[in-house]
């Protein structure tokens, strides 16, 4: 599906733009039924070790990563991209209704970076690490990038496998700070703006519904 042209306007003002609509429910099946498979096969581990007693079967995709993960982080281990390695998941990379939109952004001649990652989030309660497990701290994506790459358009999607609210730590942006530049990052603290030039600005929660 490709973005209007309001859409386009209002991401080369703000930096960035909630496009609804682009990925739909079908296309994301295939991508949570392999995670749900994974998740399954990961808690009958942990509960043949002895690590959880509830396996959480009746609970949905939603809710039972946080149930399983109450008992014991471990739930979470290996579920990144590049660990995980589902043929689903890697095949959604080539998603038409996703390369479409892309293609509004930068053009047809498009090449997937390999900086990517799924990851959950279970609630605050039982990490204790604020709004989420999984809070990035705040960069700029050219901040993982080498300086080859400085002079190529490079668009991050990032979408949800399941709504994310402001209450269950909705991703959060600086409005404006993107047209400033770059701003030097530092490894320690987990890529991050250097703290002396950390803008000044208040962040703008970005909720977005499922896909």
């Amino acid at each position: 599906m490709k973005l209007t042209e309001n859409q386009l306007q209002s991401f080369r003002e703000n930096g960035y733009l909630v496009a609804e609509g682009i990925v739909t429910d079908a296309d994301l099946a295939p991508v949570i039924g392999e995670y749900e498979t994974w998740i399954d096969r990961q808690a009958g581990a942990l509960q043949a070790a002895g690590r959880i007693t509830d396996l959480h079967t009746g609970e949905s995709f939603e809710r039972r990563f946080a149930g399983l993960y109450a008992q014991t982080p471990e739930i979470g281990s290996g579920m990144d991209i590049m660990q995980m390695r589902g043929p689903a998941t890697f095949a959604f990379l080539r998603n038409p209704n996703l390369l479409d939109a892309v293609e509004s952004l930068i053009g047809p001649e498009i090449l997937c970076s390999p900086i990517q990652h799924i990851r959950a989030k279970p609630p605050a309660a039982l990490t204790g690490e604020g709004a989420g497990f999984f809070n990035v701290p705040w960069h700029q994506d050219a901040g993982v990038t080498w300086a080859e790459a400085d002079e190529s358009d490079i668009v991050t999607c990032w979408l949800a496998l399941v709504d994310a609210t402001v209450e269950n730590g909705c991703m959060e942006v600086m409005p404006d700070v993107w047209a400033q530049g770059f701003r030097e990052h530092q490894a320690e603290g987990g890529t991050t703006i250097r703290p002396d030039l950390l803008p000044d600005t208040a962040a703008r929660a970005v909720p977005v519904r499922k896909g």
